[in-house]
């Protein structure tokens, strides 16, 4: 079974504290703050059933430097998280300072590359980027887009979620990640970020997942049998068997990268289009 490990990028600056995009109203106690939003946001991410076989670890940054940040607080999890670890995490955490961007990415993947030798090929690693704003201080947006490009060009896929209206300068980051486009939490209306901020968490999981799977590994001393691989599909709770069909002419099923017997054996199981 592939397994997810996202690594939660969360954006701490004092600008967290704004009541939807009015930089004069700062209060991260306010139930309407981003910060406040925010953190219902991912305690109900963390806490969803349907997160079952992805793990999840949280690393907070601001500040004035672009070093450090590639140390999670509390311990990777996995989802959901009943004992409520990360939320737990969280709360001990206060906005203040700077966006220092570059720094928060390169953080990241350091933690993903350590992260990524520990699950080999039983998982993936994927960098979830939450910021409300552009880079300030000691990091610029070419900064940034060049640690995004660099965290792709490792294998970490860095999706982007804008708490505000950087709707272009944070596409172009996510472009540089891999991932295409930012998904952008409308601040307008305070009382719908949580929503919002969960709903695209919840869309970056489920695209993180992928189509493509590692073929499960023989014992020690034994050979695959590549005709009794099953690959079922998990949706609260209730597994699903996904049919085989090599040439996808069942649109649902999967296929191995290589027909078996040819020659060259199978490395990879390909989800079909559907």
């Amino acid at each position: 079974m592939k397994q997810l490990h996202l690594v939660v990028s969360l954006d701490v600056s004092g600008s967290m504290c704004e009541i939807g995009n009015d930089s004069k109203n700062l209060n991260c106690n306010d139930s309407k703050s981003k910060w406040a939003q925010a953190k219902a946001a991912l305690t109900g991410f963390f806490g969803n059933s349907a997160a079952k076989d992805s793990f999840a670890s949280l690393i907070p940054w601001s500040g004035n430097s672009c070093n450090g940040f590639d140390k999670p607080i509390g311990s990777e999890t996995a989802l959901p998280d009943s004992n409520s670890v990360l939320s737990s995490a969280l709360s001990g955490v206060s906005p203040n300072g700077g966006t220092p961007t570059h720094g928060a990415i390169d953080g990241a993947v350091r933690y993903s590359s350590q992260l990524k030798a520990q699950v080999a090929d039983t998982g993936s690693v994927a960098v979830v980027l939450v910021t409300d704003g552009m880079p300030t201080g000691c990091s610029t947006l070419q900064q940034a887009q060049a640690s995004a490009a660099a965290a792709k060009a490792a294998g970490f896929p860095v999706y982007v979620i804008g708490l505000g209206n950087q709707i272009a300068n944070l596409d172009s980051l996510a472009a540089s990640g891999g991932t295409t486009k930012a998904v952008i939490v409308d601040v307008g209306n305070p009382t719908s970020v949580s929503t919002q901020l969960q709903s695209a968490l919840e869309t970056i999981r489920s695209t993180a997942l992928g189509c493509t799977l590692s073929v499960p590994k023989a014992p020690d001393g034994q050979t695959l049998d590549y005709k009794k691989v099953n690959v079922t599909f998990s949706n609260n709770g209730a597994e699903t068997v996904v049919p085989y069909s090599q040439d996808c002419s069942n649109p649902g099923g999967w296929h191995y990268d290589t027909v078996p017997g040819s020659g060259t054996a199978p490395s990879n199981i390909q989800l079909c289009d559907n």
